[in-house]
């Protein structure tokens, strides 16, 4: 964004060097890039992501000169891999620390007061909460959806994500029987099955379709064009368009995931694919 025509803003909050799998950038304007990584290339998602983005998004929510974000991976892959799980899994007081943090992500997401642009740079297999709780989702050509929780398959050349062999209950249940409705939600999770990019357009889920190289300036178009609203109006819309979803999470996360944390006590959560 260094060579962006509205120009850098010259405040630089200390939250934008404070995660090591969180890019920030800032114009003048107010448009915010966020790119999550794993050392500046593309996502492969443990611990310190999940430590990181559950902090991280109530720092920008709490920062008012964010008037409008945009929130993109980087390479070729929005979340397509797992890592390792660099924390202790071994008493309930290690899954305590994960059942906090988890549902803190998607509440600080819905508590950003500005118009929330996702620019979905390849395939997605896991949180796809994350850019399909924005307000506007751009996809690359390349995109593909997943769930890899529910075991689809376990082989390597198999058409389905990687597999955690865990319950999508970690969000992914409402996100999706939300998105696509109640038959073809389950049937999504159930079967790992998975959603082109113009398959999830048709579907609703989608609202733009790019080539890889024009995504990310079509989302930084779109947000400059909205950054021509006035402040009051960009937070209230925002506010109006998640209130739905802070309800929705606030019902269903909560024992699901439990579930889906005590399901991990059989499972060796540090190998992950």
């Amino acid at each position: 964004m260094t060579s962006d025509p509205h120009g850098l803003d010259p405040v630089r909050p200390a939250y934008f060097d404070a995660y090591a799998t969180i890019a920030f950038t800032r114009t003048a304007d107010g448009v915010l890039l966020i790119r999550l990584h794993s050392d500046d290339g593309p996502v492969r998602y443990g611990s310190t992501h999940h430590n990181d983005w559950s902090h991280a998004f109530g720092d920008v929510a709490a920062d008012r000169g964010n008037r409008v974000v945009v929130i993109t991976g980087t390479g070729d892959s929005f979340v397509a891999a797992h890592s390792s799980w660099d924390e202790p899994l071994d008493r309930a007081l290690d899954y305590d620390r994960a059942t906090i943090r988890h549902p803190r992500i998607y509440r600080s997401l819905l508590e950003i007061d500005a118009p929330v642009i996702a620019a979905v740079n390849g395939p997605c297999f896991y949180h796809s909460q994350v850019p399909l709780l924005s307000d506007i989702v751009l996809a690359a050509d390349t995109t593909v959806f997943g769930d890899g929780y529910l075991p689809g398959s376990t082989d390597p050349t198999s058409e389905w994500p990687p597999s955690l062999g865990e319950p999508a209950t970690d969000g992914n249940h409402v996100l999706w029987l939300e998105l696509l409705g109640q038959i073809r939600g389950t049937y999504f999770l159930l079967t790992s099955h998975r959603l082109t990019a113009v398959e999830a357009r048709h579907l609703g889920v989608v609202n733009e379709i790019w080539p890889l190289p024009e995504l990310l300036p079509r989302a930084l178009e779109l947000a400059h064009q909205l950054a021509t609203y006035a402040d009051l109006t960009l937070r209230f819309q925002r506010r109006a368009f998640t209130d739905r979803w802070r309800r929705l999470f606030a019902d269903r996360i909560g024992i699901a995931h439990a579930m889906l944390m005590r399901t991990q006590v059989d499972l060796d959560r540090r190998a992950m694919p």
